[in-house]
Parts: C-alpha cells; structure tokens; sequence
C-alpha cells in the first residue's frame, strides 16, 4: 500500500503550557483525510547526556504533557511520525521549563516579622 500525502503530519508545534517540571505541547493536525489516521506517533524528549524519553501518542491527539523535567532547563523533542517501524517525518521544537518559584522566601520573611510582634 503506498502511502499518500505523508508531508500532511503534524505541523505548527508548541507550547500550551509551561510549568517548572514540564509542558503540555501542542500541534496541528490534518483537517483534510490522510494516511495520517494510520500512522505511528512519538514525542522523543531529549533529556541530555545522550538519554531520551520516548512518549507514544494516539495519533487522534493534538497534545501531550511532558512531566517529570527540571525546571528552567532547555530541552528539545521531536514529533516523529512513522509507518510500520519506518519514520516517515520528524517534527523538531525546542523549549525551556519555566522556573521554579520559591515560595519560602516570603514565608520566612512573614514569620520574622509576625514573631517581632508577639
């Protein structure tokens, strides 16, 4: 069976939302019918120090959150899309955690000055 329209995958990546330790990713997809309903989906996060993380997706998705990241760090993916264990396209992005608020900080601050006046 030959594949039709393969260039019609995902396309227009981004971030949805951005967390400390992860994000939820989005892209568009086809609105016109493709091989696209067929094919084998994967966000690959390239986690650094030459290790990855390979996330299946449904290929019916327009979105997958990414947890479990450090924050404010940088970090590249791509959306690969294949068909019967042959990548057919890869979708690169890059994107960084958002960074980590220290909610502490004012805390402490807040109870010096409460002590101060008891």
């Amino acid at each position: 069976m030959a594949l039709k329209n393969v260039d019609s995958g995902p396309t227009n990546i981004r971030i949805e939302e951005r967390l400390p330790y992860g994000v939820r990713l989005t892209w568009d997809i086809p609105e016109t019918p493709t091989c696209y309903g067929r094919v084998e989906i994967a966000l690959v996060v390239y986690l650094g120090n030459g290790q990855t993380r390979v996330i299946q997706v449904n290929s019916e998705q327009n979105s997958v959150d990414v947890v479990g990241l450090d924050p404010d760090k940088e970090y590249s993916v791509s959306l690969k899309v294949g068909y019967e264990g042959t990548e057919l396209a890869a979708l690169p992005y890059a994107f960084k955690t958002a960074e980590k608020e220290n909610h502490l900080q004012g805390g402490i601050i807040a109870g010096i000055v409460v002590s101060k006046f008891i």
